[in-house]
């Protein structure tokens, strides 16, 4: 379901490659020694991947339908909130008062992610098959259609 694509332009078919590139660099990166003076580099670019991704959802919407673009970019806004309030678990910062309120930014964020996965299984559920099959070709035609109106 997730790869419900739209192949209208080249440049919607690279989420699978952007997503496999994000997960072997955040593993490789989390991989590296703890010791490393490179640590502060590592929580940059995997908060970089995490933004970037936001970005270009934002600019293509790659997927078929509005629901399953949005579904994918609240998850990664919640992956990017979580990341950030982790940075202030670090030495980095010092003052309680402040990772108190990011402990509260973190567990928020993962309810609302739990939450998101949630809704969308009970969307997917009590929409059915055939409704999203639905959806999915008239999204395809109003695409087409904003398409055709810009090149006009």
């Amino acid at each position: 379901m997730i790869l419900k694509l739209d192949k209208g332009t080249r440049t919607r078919l690279a989420v699978p490659g952007i997503f496999f590139f994000r997960r072997i660099l955040t593993a490789v990166l989390l991989a590296m020694p703890i010791d490393n003076t490179l640590i502060f580099l590592q929580y940059v670019l995997i908060l970089m991947c995490s933004h970037g991704n936001v970005l270009y959802l934002v600019a293509t919407k790659p997927y078929v339908t509005p629901l399953l673009n949005n579904y994918v970019l609240s998850n990664e806004v919640f992956y990017s909130a979580i990341i950030i309030s982790t940075f202030v678990f670090s030495d980095a910062i010092q003052g309680l008062h402040i990772k108190i309120g990011a402990g509260v930014i973190l567990i928020a964020s993962i309810f609302l992610l739990i939450f998101a996965n949630f809704l969308m299984i009970i969307i997917l559920f009590i929409t059915g098959r055939e409704k999203l099959k639905i959806s999915e070709r008239e999204a395809k035609l109003r695409r087409q259609e904003r398409k055709l109106l810009e090149e006009e």
